[in-house]
C-alpha cells in the first residue's frame, strides 16, 4: 500500500487516496509506504537517502556493527543533526511508582527506603525503563542514554547499595539495548544507539560543602575516579555504543570521569580493545556562560 502526500498551494499537506503501485518522487509529492511490521508510514524518498547506512548496520543483530560506531557517528553528523533522548526521571514519575516497585522481590528485605532511586528500576522494573527507551526511539531519538545517572557507588551510598553498581550498570545497558534492537530491526535505515550515561555524582571536587572550611572536600579525587571506573566497567561489559559524561556541573568531576575512562581502557584493559566514542554533556546555569558552580565554559573547553 502506498500513499501520496501532496503539497498544496497553501503549504498544507493533503493525504491522497491509496494507490496500488509506488509513485516516483517529484517536487510536489512525497511517497509513503505502509510498513507491515510496524504499521507506520515510511517516507520512501527519505529512506533512499539512508542507503549509506547499510555498511554500518548488522540487520540481524539490530545494531550498528561493533567497532563501526565512531565511523557511523562521524558520517551521521556530516549529514544531519542527531537526536538525543529526553529526561528519564520525569517519564518515570508518570508511572506513579511506590516503594514496592523500587524494591521489587530483589530488595524487599533492604532496610533503607529505595523510592526515588530511579536507576534501580533497571533491576526491579526493567519493563518500565525499556518502555520509556522505546518511546523515545519511536519519537525519533537516534541515541538513548542508559538509566544510570546515579550509577556510581558515591551516589548509591545514599541508599546503601554501593555493592550493586556493576550489576546495575550492566543491566541498564541490556534494558536499553533491547529497545534499541527492537526499533532498529523495524527501521534498519535508522539504527538506534545506546549511550552509557555517566552522571556527575552528588559530590563536587571543586567546592567545600562546609562554609566554615573552604578546604574541606566530601570526597577525594581518587574516590571519584575509582567510582567512575566501576561504573564504566559495567557499562562497557554491558555493550554500550557510546560513553556519555553527562550533566557536567563541575569540570573537575568531569576530568575525573575522563581520567577513569583512560585508566580503565589503557591500564585495566591494557589498551587491547577500542574504547567507545565519548560524548560530554555540560550543564550551564541560566543565561550566563557558567556551570552551576560558576566555572567559565570557555575555560572548561
Amino acid at each position: 500500500c502506498h500513499l501520496r502526500l501532496k503539497n498544496t498551494a497553501a503549504g498544507r499537506k493533503e493525504l491522497q487516496p491509496p494507490i496500488s503501485t509506488p509513485l516516483s518522487s517529484s517536487s510536489d509529492c512525497t511517497d509513503f509506504s505502509l510498513d507491515s511490521s510496524s504499521g507506520n508510514l515510511v517516507n520512501m524518498a527519505a529512506k533512499e537517502d539512508y542507503k549509506w547506512v547499510e555498511e554500518f548496520v548488522d540487520k540481524e543483530a539490530g545494531r550498528v556493527k561493533p567497532g563501526r560506531v565512531k565511523d557511523y557517528l562521524s558520517e551521521l553528523f556530516k549529514r544531519r543533526i542527531a537526536v538525543l533522548d529526553g529526561a528519564m526521571g520525569t517519564m518515570i514519575q508518570g508511572y506513579k511508582l511506590g516503594e514496592e516497585d523500587f524494591k521489587g522481590d530483589k530488595f524487599k528485605e533492604h532496610k533503607s527506603p529505595l523510592k526515588g532511586n530511579n536507576d534501580l528500576l533497571c533491576l526491579t522494573r526493567p519493563e518500565i525503563v525499556s518502555e520509556i527507551h522505546e518511546k523515545y526511539f519511536r519519537a525519533g531519538s537516534d541515541i538513548c542514554e542508559t538509566n544510570t545517572f546515579n550509577g556510581t557507588s558515591i551516589a548509591q551510598a545514599d541508599y546503601k547499595l554501593e555493592h550493586i553498581v556493576y550489576e546495575l550498570n550492566k543491566a541498564a545497558v541490556a534494558v536499553a539495548r533491547a529497545a534499541a534492537v527492537k526499533v532498529t530491526k523495524e527501521e534498519p535505515h535508522k539504527p538506534r544507539l545506546v549511550a552509557g550515561a555517566i552522571g556527575p555524582t552528588n559530590k563536587t571536587l571543586s567546592m567545600s560543602p562546609d562554609v566554615e572550611d573552604p578546604s574541606f572536600r566530601a570526597v577525594t579525587w581518587q574516590e571519584v575516579v575509582t567510582a567512575y571506573k566501576e561504573q564504566i566497567k559495567g557499562l562497557y561489559d554491558g555493550g554500550v555504543d557510546i560513553l556519555m559524561v553527562e550533566t557536567v556541573f563541575d569540570t573537575l568531576n568531569c576530568k575525573a570521569a575522563l581520567w577513569a575512562i583512560d585508566e580503565y581502557f589503557e591500564d585495566d584493559l591494557e589498551g587491547k580493545v577500542e574504547r567507545p566514542p565519548i560524548i560530554i554533556s555540560g550543564k550551564n546555569a541560566g543565561e550566563g556562560s557558567y556551570h552551576l558552580i560558576s566555572q567559565d565554559l570557555a575555560d572548561s573547553l
